[in-house]
Protein backbone atom coordinates (compact mmCIF):
# COMPACT_ATOMS: atom_id res chain seq x y z
CA UNK A 1 0.00 0.00 0.00
CA UNK A 2 1.32 3.49 -1.04
CA UNK A 3 1.88 6.42 1.70
CA UNK A 4 -0.82 8.30 0.10
CA UNK A 5 -3.64 5.02 0.01
CA UNK A 6 -2.28 4.93 3.93
CA UNK A 7 -3.18 8.87 4.67
CA UNK A 8 -6.62 9.79 6.14
CA UNK A 9 -6.98 12.45 3.48
CA UNK A 10 -4.78 12.56 0.50
CA UNK A 11 -6.80 15.01 -0.92
CA UNK A 12 -5.48 17.24 1.49
CA UNK A 13 -2.07 17.44 -0.23
CA UNK A 14 -3.49 17.90 -3.68
CA UNK A 15 -5.58 21.28 -2.47
CA UNK A 16 -2.95 22.39 -0.18
CA UNK A 17 -0.92 22.05 -3.97
CA UNK A 18 -4.16 23.81 -5.82
CA UNK A 19 -3.87 26.38 -3.50
CA UNK A 20 -0.24 27.23 -3.56
CA UNK A 21 -0.32 27.06 -7.64
CA UNK A 22 -3.37 29.27 -7.97
CA UNK A 23 -1.66 31.37 -5.28
CA UNK A 24 1.62 31.51 -7.51
CA UNK A 25 -0.02 32.37 -10.99
CA UNK A 26 -2.74 35.37 -9.26
CA UNK A 27 0.45 36.77 -7.41
CA UNK A 28 2.97 36.50 -10.05
CA UNK A 29 0.74 37.56 -13.09
CA UNK A 30 -0.69 40.82 -10.50
CA UNK A 31 3.37 41.03 -10.05
CA UNK A 32 3.91 41.10 -13.90
CA UNK A 33 1.18 43.33 -14.71
CA UNK A 34 1.71 45.81 -12.16
CA UNK A 35 5.13 46.04 -13.10
CA UNK A 36 4.26 46.07 -17.12
CA UNK A 37 1.50 49.55 -16.20
CA UNK A 38 4.62 50.74 -14.52
CA UNK A 39 7.25 51.32 -17.34
CA UNK A 40 4.37 51.83 -19.41
CA UNK A 41 3.32 55.24 -17.52
CA UNK A 42 6.95 55.94 -17.12
CA UNK A 43 7.19 56.25 -20.65
CA UNK A 44 3.90 57.05 -21.69
CA UNK A 45 2.75 60.93 -22.99
CA UNK A 46 0.02 62.25 -21.76
CA UNK A 47 -2.93 64.10 -23.50
CA UNK A 48 -6.37 64.71 -23.63
CA UNK A 49 -8.97 62.30 -25.41
CA UNK A 50 -12.77 63.28 -26.33
CA UNK A 51 -15.73 61.03 -26.94
CA UNK A 52 -16.56 60.95 -30.51
CA UNK A 53 -19.42 58.71 -30.65
CA UNK A 54 -20.46 55.55 -28.51
CA UNK A 55 -21.11 52.34 -30.51
CA UNK A 56 -24.46 50.52 -28.89
CA UNK A 57 -25.98 47.49 -29.91
CA UNK A 58 -27.87 44.41 -28.21
CA UNK A 59 -26.59 41.31 -27.44
CA UNK A 60 -28.12 38.27 -25.85
CA UNK A 61 -26.28 36.65 -22.75
CA UNK A 62 -26.07 33.79 -21.09
CA UNK A 63 -28.51 30.44 -21.05
CA UNK A 64 -30.93 32.75 -20.44
CA UNK A 65 -30.73 34.90 -23.84
CA UNK A 66 -31.60 38.34 -21.58
CA UNK A 67 -30.73 40.68 -23.89
CA UNK A 68 -27.90 42.95 -22.53
CA UNK A 69 -27.50 46.75 -24.41
CA UNK A 70 -23.88 47.23 -24.79
CA UNK A 71 -22.43 51.04 -25.09
CA UNK A 72 -18.46 51.51 -26.27
CA UNK A 73 -17.06 54.71 -26.46
CA UNK A 74 -15.04 55.74 -28.93
CA UNK A 75 -12.61 57.86 -28.52
CA UNK A 76 -10.05 60.34 -30.39
CA UNK A 77 -6.98 61.93 -29.77
CA UNK A 78 -4.13 64.05 -31.27
CA UNK A 79 -0.01 62.54 -30.69
CA UNK A 80 2.67 64.96 -29.95
CA UNK A 81 3.27 65.00 -33.70
CA UNK A 82 -0.55 65.96 -34.54
CA UNK A 83 -1.73 62.55 -35.88
CA UNK A 84 -5.32 61.81 -34.70
CA UNK A 85 -5.98 58.57 -33.51
CA UNK A 86 -9.48 57.31 -32.08
CA UNK A 87 -9.73 53.90 -30.60
CA UNK A 88 -12.68 51.80 -28.58
CA UNK A 89 -12.79 51.44 -25.17
CA UNK A 90 -13.14 47.62 -24.28
CA UNK A 91 -15.34 47.81 -21.78
CA UNK A 92 -18.76 49.69 -21.45
CA UNK A 93 -17.88 53.19 -19.91
CA UNK A 94 -20.40 55.72 -18.95
CA UNK A 95 -19.13 58.53 -21.40
CA UNK A 96 -21.43 60.33 -23.73
CA UNK A 97 -20.25 61.58 -26.67
CA UNK A 98 -17.82 64.98 -26.20
CA UNK A 99 -17.05 64.16 -22.66
CA UNK A 100 -13.51 64.64 -22.21
CA UNK A 101 -10.56 62.39 -20.86
CA UNK A 102 -6.90 61.98 -19.77
CA UNK A 103 -5.17 59.67 -22.26
CA UNK A 104 -1.88 57.92 -21.81
CA UNK A 105 0.02 56.32 -25.30
CA UNK A 106 3.62 55.40 -26.26
CA UNK A 107 5.12 57.90 -28.80
CA UNK A 108 6.21 55.00 -31.08
CA UNK A 109 2.44 53.09 -30.06
CA UNK A 110 -0.22 54.92 -30.35
CA UNK A 111 -2.42 53.01 -31.55
CA UNK A 112 -2.25 51.36 -28.37
CA UNK A 113 -3.66 53.87 -25.46
CA UNK A 114 -4.89 53.70 -21.59
CA UNK A 115 -7.28 55.57 -20.22
CA UNK A 116 -5.40 57.62 -17.51
CA UNK A 117 -7.67 56.36 -14.63
CA UNK A 118 -6.89 54.04 -11.98
CA UNK A 119 -9.21 51.84 -12.75
CA UNK A 120 -7.81 51.57 -16.25
CA UNK A 121 -4.12 51.20 -15.27
CA UNK A 122 -3.96 49.88 -11.73
CA UNK A 123 -7.02 48.18 -10.66
CA UNK A 124 -6.55 45.04 -12.65
CA UNK A 125 -3.39 44.31 -11.75
CA UNK A 126 -4.00 44.85 -7.84
CA UNK A 127 -6.62 42.58 -7.64
CA UNK A 128 -4.62 39.82 -9.11
CA UNK A 129 -1.99 40.55 -6.65
CA UNK A 130 -4.31 40.73 -3.66
CA UNK A 131 -6.29 37.19 -4.05
CA UNK A 132 -2.81 36.21 -5.30
CA UNK A 133 -1.33 36.53 -1.63
CA UNK A 134 -4.65 35.53 -0.15
CA UNK A 135 -4.76 32.43 -1.84
CA UNK A 136 -0.60 32.14 -0.17
CA UNK A 137 -1.72 33.04 2.97
CA UNK A 138 -4.52 30.33 3.18
CA UNK A 139 -2.48 27.68 1.14
CA UNK A 140 0.08 28.40 4.40
CA UNK A 141 -2.58 28.86 7.15
CA UNK A 142 -4.51 25.52 6.45
CA UNK A 143 -2.26 23.03 7.40
CA UNK A 144 -1.49 24.89 10.76
CA UNK A 145 -5.61 25.19 10.94
CA UNK A 146 -6.48 21.73 10.69
CA UNK A 147 -3.58 20.66 12.56
CA UNK A 148 -5.33 22.96 15.40
CA UNK A 149 -8.45 21.44 14.88
CA UNK A 150 -6.96 17.77 15.31
CA UNK A 151 -5.43 18.69 18.40
CA UNK A 152 -8.93 20.27 19.61
CA UNK A 153 -10.76 16.82 18.88
CA UNK A 154 -8.23 14.70 20.50
CA UNK A 155 -7.97 16.96 24.06
CA UNK A 156 -12.17 16.39 23.33
CA UNK A 157 -12.09 13.13 23.33
CA UNK A 158 -10.12 12.59 26.72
Amino acid sequence: MTQAAKRKDPGGIMLLGMLFIGAAYFALGGSHQLWQRITYVQAALPTMGHVVTVVQWDQRKGYSQEWRHIRLPVVAFKTRTGKTVDFTLKHTQPYEQGDSLPILYLDEAPHAPMIDTFEEIWRPGLLRLIFGLFLLFVSVRLPIWRKQSLWARLKQQK
